[in-house]
């Protein structure tokens, strides 16, 4: 102080005025002290609790004493106090700003007009030798008739709790507000009388909270009790110095977030020299708050440095961070000694905000152990809209799911990003807890044209997602530009863009899947071979050569599968490393494709062109597709996979395709490399087997040239059971052989409905071999049968006059009486001549079989015996409604008018070549039958040429293995 204390005075200073008789001090201690002015009484403000308004030039009272008091140092000298003692009465002085002596402050608001002296100070003997002064004080108001001595009645001010903060917002965001701040509840926020003008008859009473930071909490005794947050009570005292009861300008940002009961706003608070925020974050008494950082006026940048500048000096709350961190050894920086940034290729989308990346360099990732096909991450600080998200966020509206934002987001960050290479920064890693998997949190930068675009920033500011703001004690777990990205958030609400607008999010296109059955397909096959090339997207790779494509334009989906080549099939050597490079170079991505035909599954066998990498040196694949923008460039996807070394050429299928020299020059460059499977190609080894097998195959042709003639045995026959697509049971069909069975039949049913056949006794044992009577299950008549097998019962048999077969039990089966016994079977297994087929429960077995009914079934056929091989006999059969005459021929018939050939010319029959003698030794499998005269052969060659062109049966993929069939 100046001067001394006035006698008999203490020092303090003034903390707050509560009324024009009330104050609150303190004291050099450190204690607070709420006092009254002695002898005075100024009248009552509004109490809430007591429901009462205002008395006449109360407001004015107060005013006159804070603008006079508040925060100065002043002299107190205790007069009296109340009878408890719970109350001092004192008297003020406080050094008057021109003359520098002290003054008492009652006697200025005597003169003001605004209180008035007690009626307890008459009569008393123990007055102040001031009290005088004090009546004279208010003897000259009540003359110049002022405050309570005036005839006039003020207008009471009014003040009103605010209850609309977002229309208070939209009033005063962007202009100076005139407050006085009346309470401080803690560094963060406090009670705000808003004054619009000097006169102004009503008072706004508001909540603020300081934008742009997050103060120490202090403690709590509601329901919820907390202890003190560390340098809560420092900051509070630090705002309280500066701020409480002082006269300020607030700048109106926006509503309070969260639950807001006290209808706060958020605003900044100008200092007289400055913002008050970054003085409180430079001292480490708060902490930048994410989520109301980017509505600060101005930006959010000086308090972001003034909180660099605190972590770095390790002021206040930071140097608790510095003391825990050093406590647990360092804090884990998720790489430390290692850029933060790296470039990866962008392999997959699998949501708006997670993608699936693959480093371009491991040795500059700071992520280890990354999987050859990458690493999932989400974007930092990124919440897509749900797939139940309708109009607007959280809120559930019919037609969401996948057609919704969410649809809209994912496709909008596929075509931004997917093959892309960008720049990925690593925010943090987020370990698995509490039954969740680690997550790693980026930001990806995706370059367009000459600019780098945020991933993240792009999504929020076109509506696609809202900002995640970082939870108490994980502030570190953010984006970098996370107030760039809640600015573009309230831009893009206010612009009601995406899942901002209330409105239905877009339906998506329904589309059929065209691949579901080979009718399907091939109902939307004219359309594609009409318009060549089509556009498509891949949604799924489901092996190397394998996709599931979008069609947006014929509103289907398809299953597309490479022509020409084949890739390595599961648990193969590199099938996985085919797959990956597939989803590398193909999922996702807009492709190309040319239809060849439809397989049996339905998916449409193609040729597919993929996007060529962004800045490669690699030529453009002639022929490739244009979908994508001017300029685009594309590669043949199974060249790809054939220059890697990923597949291999698919003969046949490869010659038939327009692009077959792409194909094989490919497979040669991949020879050439040593690429992928051909790592221990040998080309010396693979000229010496190509010879040999051309050897093979001139000596086959040789042998089946020099084929034995064959003989015309002709007979009408009817086939009676059908085992595989060739091989039969036939019953002769000549009058003879018709008397002959039917008097058999006839003969055995007597004997079995005669007592004697009842009373015959079983055959014990039945061995396999016997020839017994069996009871057909299907008509429950007796026949002659042979065992094949007996196990437990169990009586395998199949009819000798009919040729099927069935199991029976042994109350089913008779012994055979010997005149039955002596005549030869009806019943004559027999193969067709030539040809092989798969077996009837395998995949174009039974196609053979149903097919071969269809031609022969219930009709009386021509059957030329070709060769008797035991009791096995191989034909040639002929439907006499199609076969023709031919003298020429050494059956009399045109064999290519035979069954025979019709399974082949359908592709469910392949030409059975009997292999070189020399070999007949040494496997199982080698064919009996006859061999094609030279004419025979080159029907059935011209028949088999024709399915393959077509792609017919076994056909229909490509050539056929005819050695394992």
């Amino acid at each position: 102080m100046t001067s001394p204390l006035p006698p008999t005075c203490t020092p303090a200073v003034v903390k707050s005025v509560l009324s024009g008789d009330s104050l609150t001090l303190k004291h050099p201690a450190g204690m607070d002290q709420t006092v009254s002015l002695a002898y005075i009484l100024a009248p009552r403000l509004a109490s809430a609790k007591k429901g009462t308004a205002d008395e006449p030039y109360a407001f004015d009272a107060r005013e006159v004493m804070r603008r006079i008091l508040i925060g100065k140092d002043v002299g107190v000298r205790v007069e009296y106090s109340n009878k408890d003692g719970t109350r001092d009465f004192v008297s003020i002085y406080v050094l008057h700003p021109k003359s520098g002596e002290w003054v008492n402050v009652g006697i200025v608001a005597l003169q003001k007009g605004f209180c008035k002296l007690r009626d307890e100070g008459q009569g008393r003997t123990d007055l102040p030798i001031e009290y005088p002064l004090l009546i004279e004080a208010q003897r000259r108001a009540k003359v110049a008739e002022i405050g309570l001595w005036s005839s006039l009645t003020p207008a009471a001010i009014q003040s009103v709790q605010l209850t609309n903060p977002a229309a208070f917002v939209k009033t005063y965001k962007g202009k100076p507000v005139h407050a006085i701040i009346e309470h401080i509840r803690d560094a963060g926020s406090f009670r705000a009388r808003i004054v619009p003008h000097p006169d102004a008859p009503t008072h706004t009473i508001a909540w603020v909270q300081i934008s742009g930071i997050r103060a120490p909490q202090p403690a709590r005794s509601d329901a919820i009790a907390t202890d003190n947050e560390p340098f809560a009570d420092e900051a509070k005292a630090f705002v309280e110095q500066r701020l409480l009861q002082r006269e300020v300008d607030l700048l109106v940002e926006d509503v309070a977030p969260g639950a807001n009961n006290s209808n706060a706003v958020i605003a900044s608070v100008q200092h007289p020299v400055g913002n008050i925020a970054v003085f409180l974050v430079r001292e480490g008494l708060a902490r930048v708050h994410d989520w109301t950082a980017a509505s600060v006026t101005g930006g959010p940048a000086a308090l972001r440095a003034a909180e660099a500048a605190a972590r770095k000096a390790r002021a206040g709350l930071w140097a608790l961070d510095a003391a825990t961190n050093a406590g647990n050894g360092g804090a884990s920086d998720n790489g430390a000694g290692t850029s933060k940034k790296f470039q990866a290729l962008v392999v997959r989308i699998v949501g708006p905000d997670h993608l699936q990346l693959k480093p371009v360099s491991s040795t500059a990732c700071p992520i280890r152990n990354v999987p050859v096909e990458g690493f999932r991450a989400f974007l930092t600080s990124v919440r897509p809209a749900r797939r139940t998200e309708g109009g607007a966020p959280q809120q559930q509206q019919q037609g969401g799911g996948d057609d919704g934002w969410y649809a809209e987001a994912r496709e909008h960050v596929r075509k931004l990003a997917i093959g892309k290479t960008v720049t990925v920064t690593l925010d943090y890693e987020k370990p698995a807890q509490d039954g969740y998997d680690a997550r790693t949190y980026v930001s990806v930068g995706v370059p367009q044209g000459t600019q780098v675009v945020n991933l993240a920033h792009e999504l929020i500011s076109q509506g696609y997602a809202t900002v995640v703001r970082p939870r108490r004690g994980e502030e570190e777990n953010k984006a970098a530009n996370l107030d760039d990205l809640i600015l573009a958030e309230a831009d893009a609400t206010e612009k009601k863009k995406g899942m901002h607008s209330g409105k239905k999010p877009p339906a998506g296109q329904r589309l059929h899947d065209a691949s579901e059955t080979a009718v399907k397909a091939k109902q939307l096959l004219p359309f594609l071979e009409r318009a060549k090339k089509s556009q498509g997207v891949v949604d799924h790779v489901i092996n190397g050569a394998r996709l599931r494509v979008l069609v947006p334009r014929e509103a289907a989906k398809v299953t597309l599968v490479l022509s020409g080549v084949r890739v390595p099939g599961r648990g193969e050597p590199f099938a996985d490393e085919a797959l990956a490079k597939t989803l590398e170079v193909a999922g996702q991505r807009d492709v190309e494709f040319e239809v060849e035909t439809v397989d049996k599954t339905g998916a449409f066998i193609s040729t597919v062109w993929v996007p060529a990498p962004i800045g490669s040196a690699e030529p453009a694949v002639p022929g490739g597709g244009s979908s994508g923008s001017a300029g685009s460039r594309t590669r043949s996807l199974a060249v790809l996979l054939l220059e890697h070394g990923l597949a291999t050429i698919h003969g046949y299928s490869a010659e038939q395709s327009a692009y077959a020299s792409q194909l094989f020059d490919a497979e040669a460059r991949a020879k050439a490399a040593r690429a992928g499977v051909w790592a221990t190609y040998d080309p010396e080894a693979e000229a010496l087997e190509r010879e040999a097998a051309e050897l093979r195959l001139d000596e086959e042709r040789s042998r089946v040239a020099e084929a034995a003639q064959v003989k015309k045995q002709l007979m009408h026959v009817c086939i009676s059971e059908y085992v595989a697509g060739n091989h039969v049971y036939l019953q002769k069909m000549s009058a003879e052989a018709i008397a002959s069975l039917e008097g058999l039949m006839a003969q055995f049913a007597a004997y079995h409905e005669s007592p004697a056949a009842a009373a015959a006794p079983a055959p014990t044992p039945i061995r396999a071999g016997d020839l017994i009577s069996a009871r057909f299950s299907e008509d429950g008549q007796w026949y002659r049968a042979r065992v094949r097998k007996s196990v437990k019962g169990a009586i395998s048999v199949y009819f000798i006059d009919y040729g099927n077969a069935e199991t029976v039990t042994a109350a089913a089966v008779r012994s055979l009486p010997a005149e039955f016994a002596k005549q030869p079977a009806q019943a004559q297994e027999a193969r067709l001549s030539y040809i092989k087929v798969r077996p009837a429960d395998n995949e174009y077995g039974a196609e053979a079989v149903a097919r071969l009914r269809d031609l022969t079934e219930g009709k009386k056929l021509i059957a030329n015996v070709d060769r008797i091989v035991g009791n096995l006999v191989y034909v040639s059969l002929f439907d006499p409604a199609t076969a023709h005459q031919d003298t020429a021929s050494p059956i009399g018939l045109d064999f290519s008018t035979s069954i025979n050939v019709d399974l082949v010319a359908e592709g469910l029959a392949v030409i059975d070549i009997p292999a070189p003698v020399a070999l007949r030794s040494n496997t199982t499998a080698v064919p009996t039958g006859p061999r094609a005269p030279a004419e025979f052969a080159e029907y059935l060659d011209e028949a088999a040429q024709e399915a393959r062109r077509k792609h017919l049966g076994m056909w229909e993929f490509g050539d056929v293995d005819e050695e394992t069939i």
